[in-house]
């Protein structure tokens, strides 16, 4: 499937973003501020009534000992090219404090392109499928909550469950795909 086509040649493209959070930020928590996450990513759909949020998951992090971290997905329909939304996602981690310390160390919030339906990136700046997107449950589990039938654009082969090399006993789901709608309870 061709990523749709509009009069000014820019590019309609259905992308998972994965979210991911372990550190709070000001007074917000990893869940409020995945919360911000999904509506900062729906104002930036061009059909933000078409998003789809995975469930909302805990997962141990890889890499240094820190903080469990909070991840769920989020499929939109984007108006422009991989590389101005990858921009629009560093702005948005920047704007809620992410810094860039320590390779896969804790962080108040994380976006990757996960997936675009019917592309393969391969860039200094962008590798899309995201490179180890099958062997991390936590990004993997939500992608096939809010994309039923993913298909990997390098072999054409159909994505599932089975064809991840992740260990899904390494995250736990903690609330169904309308968590980002409610406050949490204290």
């Amino acid at each position: 499937m061709e990523p749709m086509q509009t009069a000014t040649s820019k590019p309609t493209l259905e992308v998972v973003v994965g979210l991911g959070s372990n550190l709070p930020w000001r007074e917000l928590s990893s869940r409020m501020l995945l919360i911000q996450a999904v509506l900062q990513l729906q104002k930036r759909s061009c059909r933000p009534e078409a998003i789809r949020v995975s469930s909302l998951y805990q997962s141990a992090p890889i890499g240094p000992q820190q903080p469990d971290f909070f991840n769920a997905a989020v499929k939109l329909f984007y108006w422009g090219t991989a590389e101005a939304l990858l921009d629009e996602l560093q702005a948005v981690e920047s704007n809620f404090g992410r810094e860039r310390v320590l390779h896969w160390g804790p962080r108040t919030l994380d976006l990757d392109i996960l997936h675009i339906v019917g592309m393969s990136i391969q860039s200094e700046r962008l590798q899309v499928p995201h490179p180890e997107l099958l062997r991390r449950c936590f990004a993997y589990g939500p992608l096939l909550e809010v994309l039923k039938e993913p298909i990997d654009a390098q072999t054409g082969l159909i994505l599932s469950p089975e064809y991840a090399a992740v260990e899904a006993d390494q995250m736990c789901k903690i609330d169904s795909e309308s968590w980002w709608k409610t406050l949490p309870h204290k």
